[in-house]
C-alpha cells in the first residue's frame, strides 16, 4: 500500500512533466539529444525513488538535484520545444528539493 501525501504527488508531477518534456525535446531536435536522454533517465529514476526504496546513492534528493541541473541546462540551451513545460517541471522540482531538504516546512505537505 502506498501512502500518498502532497509531496509524493508533487514529486510524481515533476517527474512526469520532466519525462514529457524530455520526449518532446528528443523528438524536436538533434542538438540536445544527450540532455533529452539524461532528462528521461532522471525522470524515470525520480518516479522510482518516489514510490520505492533505492540504494543510498540514488536517493530522492540526489536525483532531484541532478534533474534540476538538467532542466536548467535544457532551458538555457533552448531548442524548438516549448519552454513552459520545462519551467513548470523546474518549479515543481524546486519545491521537491526545498521541502525534502527540510529548508521549508509547509503544513500538510508530509
Amino acid at each position: 500500500m502506498i501512502t500518498l501525501n502532497l509531496l509524493t504527488v508533487i514529486t510524481a508531477a515533476a517527474a512526469v512533466l520532466a519525462f514529457i518534456d524530455g520526449v518532446g525535446r528528443l523528438r524536436a531536435s538533434r542538438n540536445s539529444t544527450v540532455l533529452a536522454v539524461l532528462e528521461l533517465v532522471l525522470a524515470v529514476l525520480m518516479l522510482l525513488t518516489a514510490f520505492t526504496a533505492l540504494p543510498a546513492p540514488l536517493s530522492l534528493i540526489v536525483v532531484s538535484v541532478a534533474l534540476e541541473v538538467v532542466l536548467v541546462l535544457a532551458l538555457v540551451t533552448g531548442g524548438r520545444g516549448s519552454k513552459s513545460l520545462t519551467v513548470v517541471a523546474l518549479v515543481l522540482n524546486s519545491i521537491v528539493i526545498v521541502t525534502a531538504l527540510g529548508w521549508v516546512a509547509i503544513p500538510g505537505l508530509f
